[in-house]
């Protein structure tokens, strides 16, 4: 890990040349770059697709397609050291909730925002702010600033 560490702070050209070695080896096994999302990558059927920030990443795939996903996977780990595997909690900060009878997605902030808040000193964001507008009013007043 300290190998690592340095690599990627050490120098001030050790993010570009790390980013650079994964993408290669990222299409060593199958992944293409999207042109317009430099973090985002996919296999050429595009039914897997790979978040990539720093030394963090996500395999999205459908439940199908797991055995390719999983092939994928083992051509990474003949590079580099992967932990991790498990369905995925939380990513970079994000809470992620999954409904999967309705096929539904969430990404939820609020881990973050509380640390922010702390941050800040306004843990009790209900204590902190209030509106004494009813609603309606609120309404009228921004829409007669918006104009």
């Amino acid at each position: 890990m300290a190998l690592l560490d340095r690599a990627l702070y050490g120098l001030r050209d050790s993010p570009v040349l790390w980013y650079k070695t994964f993408c290669a080896m990222l299409e060593k096994v199958g992944f293409f770059r999207l042109e317009e999302e430099p973090c985002l990558f996919y296999n050429k059927e595009r039914i897997a697709y790979l978040v990539v920030y720093v030394d963090d990443f996500l395999l999205i795939y459908p439940k199908s397609h797991e055995q390719t996903a999983t092939k994928m996977v083992e051509g990474i780990k003949k590079e580099y050291s992967l932990t991790g595997g498990d369905d995925v909690n939380t990513f970079l900060g994000m809470r992620v909730i999954r409904d999967r009878e309705s096929k539904k997605l969430w990404l939820v902030y609020d881990q973050y925002i509380e640390k922010i808040a702390k941050r800040f000193g306004v843990d009790d964001i209900g204590k902190c702010f209030s509106i004494p507008l009813l609603a309606e009013e609120l309404v009228k007043n921004l829409g007669e600033v918006l104009k």
